[in-house]
């Protein structure tokens, strides 16, 4: 899956828009990306104001995918 909106899992990640921190269970938008640093996939992490800011056309497709009423708000 290449864009995911869920709750965050811990307190740890940072948002790639802002840099503030994400607080655990605040939703958060998920891109998923190449690992420049090896192997696999990495994913940057972002609030959603901040990512329908600076990735709206993947934040509103991942928007449209989700479920949880909480997106639209």
């Amino acid at each position: 899956m290449a864009h995911v909106i869920e709750a965050a899992s811990s307190g740890r990640a940072k948002c790639r828009g802002c840099e503030r921190k994400i607080d655990k269970g605040e939703l958060r938008f998920g891109e998923r990306q190449p690992n420049a640093f090896g192997e696999g996939e990495m994913t940057l992490w972002f609030h959603l104001p901040c990512a329908a800011y600076k990735r709206p056309e993947p934040f509103l497709e991942a928007a449209r995918a989700t479920d949880d009423a909480r997106v639209a708000e």
